[in-house]
């Protein structure tokens, strides 16, 4: 049985200008932790770097969809693809914001191998101002074997939706080296939208006159003046 990659460090260059920097490298699982079906299929980050994501969905025998053959379900696949494809997408920003799937075209070119881990791995082959274009593939084997390709489009800022990924870089040591206080507007939390801003800082908004924003965590804080409004939800 073949099972998800080894998870090692590859070289990257130039993270600086990218949003996730400070999660880039390898196992760093809880980039997908946040949503519920990563949680629910098992997926695994192997690995992401800029524009890049590689995510592996180990095998087992509630995805499989034919049980004659023990084929893994064709919408697990679909599934695994399109998450790669768009933490590939958050993996080429430079400002952390909403995204979502325009188009998803597979091609499959054989059946995956039964009882065997499924990679997939995606990477950003031109951004636009509001459309990025990904490419992808998955296998089970090696990756010069794929058992499906993919194109896919991703529009950028597609909703006013909060980012939970702007919390775990706020964990990371180089963006803790980086906001010991109040970000400065040359900072990378200066990419963020106001409200993503006291998002990031575990903010809570209290509606007073005041406009007072509460952040319980250990880092001082100290943000523009905002409405009365809480931020709107996706």
């Amino acid at each position: 049985m073949t099972s998800c990659p080894e998870r090692t460090t590859t070289s990257r260059e130039n993270t600086q200008s990218y949003a996730l920097a400070p999660l880039f490298g390898v196992g760093r699982d809880e980039m997908i932790a946040h949503i519920p079906h990563c949680l629910a299929l098992g997926m695994r980050v192997v690995r992401t770097g800029p524009g890049m994501a590689e995510l592996c969905l180990p095998y087992r025998e509630s995805l499989v969809g034919d049980p004659e053959r023990g084929v893994v379900f064709g919408g697990a696949i679909t599934t695994l693809l399109d998450q790669t494809g768009g933490l590939a997408t958050s993996c080429s920003l430079e400002t952390l914001t909403s995204i979502a799937t325009l188009d998803l075209r597979i091609d499959y070119l054989r059946a995956a191998a039964p009882g065997h881990d499924l990679v997939a791995r995606a990477e950003c082959t031109k951004r636009t101002t509001n459309v990025v274009f990904i490419r992808g593939s998955a296998w089970e084997h090696t990756p010069d074997d794929p058992f499906a390709t993919c194109v896919m489009t991703f529009m950028i800022a597609a909703n006013p939706s909060e980012q939970p990924l702007a919390r775990l870089i706020e964990d990371a040591p180089s963006a803790r080296r980086e906001s010991s206080t109040s970000p400065t507007r040359d900072s990378w939390a200066w990419r963020l939208s106001p409200a993503r801003r006291r998002s990031f800082a575990g903010c809570r908004f209290i509606p007073d006159s005041s406009g007072t924003t509460v952040c319980p965590r250990s880092m001082a804080v100290s943000w523009e003046p905002f409405s009365n409004s809480p931020p709107r939800s996706g």
